[in-house]
C-alpha cells in the first residue's frame, strides 16, 4: 500500500502528513548518464559527465551501464534539431484561382533591407 485517500464530493484527499526534510533524510541519487541527461533538460552528455566527475553536485552519481558507454541519441533531441525545409519561390501545382495559395513568413526570419540612408 502507498497511501490512503478519501473522498469528499468529487475530490479525492490524500491522508498523510509533510515530513521537514532533515540531513539524515538526503541521500545519494544514482542513475545512468542518459537519465541525467533527460532530468537535466536534455543537458550535453559531456555537461552532466562532468558534473558527476568533478563532484559539482553533491549526491549525484551516474551508473555507467551500457546504454551510458553508447549513448544512444535522444529522439526530443534529434526532432529538436530538425530544420525545416525551404519554400519553393515557384510552384509547379497551378492554382484555380488567385490567392488560392499564400506563402507568408511566419517566423520573422526575414531581413528587410533598405538602400535609403536616414
Amino acid at each position: 500500500m502507498i497511501g490512503k485517500a478519501r473522498k469528499r464530493d468529487k475530490l479525492w484527499i490524500l491522508e498523510g502528513k509533510t515530513l521537514s526534510p532533515t540531513q539524515e533524510s538526503a541521500h545519494i541519487a544514482k542513475a545512468s548518464i542518459n537519465t541525467w541527461h533527460r532530468r537535466l533538460g536534455h543537458a550535453m552528455t559531456q555537461s552532466v559527465t562532468k558534473l558527476v566527475d568533478q563532484s559539482m553536485v553533491t549526491g549525484m552519481e551516474a551508473k555507467m551501464d551500457r546504454d551510458s558507454a553508447e549513448h544512444t541519441h535522444c529522439i526530443s533531441c534529434i526532432k529538436g534539431k530538425r530544420t525545416r525545409d525551404v519554400i519553393p519561390k515557384k510552384s509547379d501545382v497551378e492554382n484555380p484561382r488567385r490567392l488560392h495559395r499564400i506563402y507568408s513568413n511566419v517566423c520573422g526570419c526575414h531581413k528587410l533591407h533598405s538602400d535609403v540612408s536616414p
